[in-house]
């Protein structure tokens, strides 16, 4: 458990550092025991405040297991909002 914690530091070291204007998708459980996804959404929130939050009423830690469909359409609408970035940025550059 020590080593997987120390992992999911450094990622969430590494999260601090995405651009600002990253699309972003966050999807939670309101019924999450192992993190508070109150606390979550607020930091997340502090450096990008942009990201699109859903919580899953009901539903526990691993809401992409549980409500696999809502979480497939979410990452649907998450490509074709980068799509559509990339695209003006192409026609910008």
């Amino acid at each position: 458990m020590a080593a997987e914690l120390s992992a999911f530091n450094v990622d969430m070291a590494a999260f601090g550092r995405l651009s600002s204007d990253l699309p972003m998708t966050v999807v939670f459980g309101d019924r999450d025991g192992v993190i508070d996804y109150r606390w979550h959404s607020a930091w997340i929130q502090r450096s990008h405040d942009q990201a699109l939050f859903k919580t899953l009423r009901g539903v526990g830690h691993m809401p992409h297991h549980v409500r696999a469909e809502v979480c497939v359409e979410l990452l649907e609408q998450l490509v074709d909002t980068v799509s559509i970035v990339e695209s003006k940025r192409t026609l910008v550059a």
